[in-house]
């Protein structure tokens, strides 16, 4: 085996760390994608939670008397 084939030369490094720039780019475009979805689930979560509250009867009942409304 000839071992000028075995190393790396200066343009196969460079391809490499092209390669590693473009994949840290989509990293922190995935990143970015997630902390979305997560806000939107947050939202949602806060939306459902209010119209469990707000369409159970005894849930509001419960928040009036909490709240000193009602006795």
């Amino acid at each position: 085996m000839n071992l000028r084939q075995e190393l790396a030369t200066k343009e196969d490094v460079g391809i490499i760390e092209e390669k590693l720039e473009t994949l840290n780019k989509k990293i922190e475009l995935l990143d970015t994608k997630i902390e979305f979805v997560r806000r939107e689930m947050r939202i949602l979560f806060y939306v459902l939670l209010a119209f469990m509250v707000l369409l159970n009867k005894g849930t509001i009942e419960f928040v009036f008397k909490v709240l000193g409304l009602i006795k």
